[in-house]
């Protein structure tokens, strides 16, 4: 369901990012993301809190640059440093994430509803 949702806001314009709890569940989805969606055409990237400063800030500028359709990630996404190209989220909510979805439970707050 969660990459359905993702094809959903990407062929609407979307990024979409997806918060997993731990960095292994992060890769496992991130191999299952990039697997489906290249298929399609679209960028999948892994950004979680292990990776170097560098590795960060060039991930970063990617999906600022709207090169990334769908970055899977821990808790990494959230940091103040990271920025959307097309955030759905209304900047008074900060433009983190476009479409967040917690990898253990169904969307909460101002997620896609049709989550894992």
């Amino acid at each position: 369901m969660a990459a359905e949702a993702a094809v959903i806001a990407i062929e609407n314009g979307y990024q979409v990012a997806v918060l997993a709890p731990t960095e292994i569940l992060a890769t496992q989805h991130g191999l299952y993301f990039k697997q489906i969606l290249s298929k399609l055409g679209y960028v999948t990237a892994l950004l979680t809190g292990s990776f170097t400063a560098r590795e960060k800030a060039q991930l970063k500028k990617l999906v600022a640059e709207g090169l990334v359709q769908v970055v899977i990630g821990t808790h990494a996404l959230l940091e103040k440093t990271s920025s959307f190209r097309s955030s759905a989220w209304p900047s008074s909510m900060n433009s983190t994430v476009s479409a967040c979805c917690s990898a253990s439970a169904w969307c909460r707050r101002a997620c896609i509803p049709t989550c894992w």
